[in-house]
C-alpha cells in the first residue's frame, strides 16, 4: 500500500517497522470516532520518543501522541482519563487487576504492549471489561 502524503517512511530495520505499523494511526483507524484520537503513552524508549514526535508533527494524521516519562501503576492510571487509546511498556505487579478495572472506568479501549508480554495482566478481565489489549514488538535503537 502507499503511505500517505506527509507520512514519514517506515524504519528499515524489521523490528523497527513492526512498531511503526503498530504505532501507525492507520491501524486502529476503525476505532476513531472523531477527526482527532489522542494516545497516552506511558514511559516512552528515547528511540519510541523520536518516533511519536515524528508522527506528531504530520498533521495530515489523525492521532496524536501525548507522551509521559512515568510508567503505568495504579496511582498513575488517572492521567489516562480523556485517551481512547493508552501504550505502555512495563509489566504489572500485584496491582494490574485493579489497574484494568482503572483503565476500563476512565473509558480507555484499547491498551498496547509496548516490547513485552502480558505477563499477569488479567486478560480475561480486561476483555469482560470491553478492554482490547494488543502488544507491539519492541523498537531496534538507532534503526529509524
Amino acid at each position: 500500500p502507499t503511505p500517505r502524503p506527509g507520512t514519514p517512511p517506515p524504519p528499515r530495520d524489521i523490528r523497527a517497522a513492526e512498531t511503526f505499523r503498530a504505532a501507525s494511526p492507520r491501524r486502529v483507524s476503525a476505532m476513531a470516532d472523531s477527526e482527532q484520537v489522542q494516545v497516552l503513552v506511558y514511559k516512552p524508549t528515547p528511540f519510541e520518543t523520536v518516533l511519536f514526535e515524528t508522527l506528531n508533527k504530520d498533521p495530515a494524521l489523525r492521532y496524536r501522541y501525548k507522551l509521559l516519562p512515568c510508567p503505568l501503576t495504579l496511582s498513575t492510571a488517572a492521567f489516562s482519563k480523556g485517551f481512547p487509546i493508552v501504550s505502555i511498556s512495563n509489566r504489572f505487579d500485584k496491582t494490574a487487576l485493579a489497574v484494568v478495572e482503572s483503565l476500563a472506568s476512565l473509558k480507555v479501549r484499547l491498551l498496547i504492549l509496548r516490547g513485552n508480554s502480558p505477563g499477569n495482566l488479567p486478560l480475561a478481565r480486561a476483555r469482560e471489561l470491553g478492554l482490547r489489549v494488543c502488544r507491539s514488538p519492541p523498537p531496534a535503537p538507532g534503526a529509524a
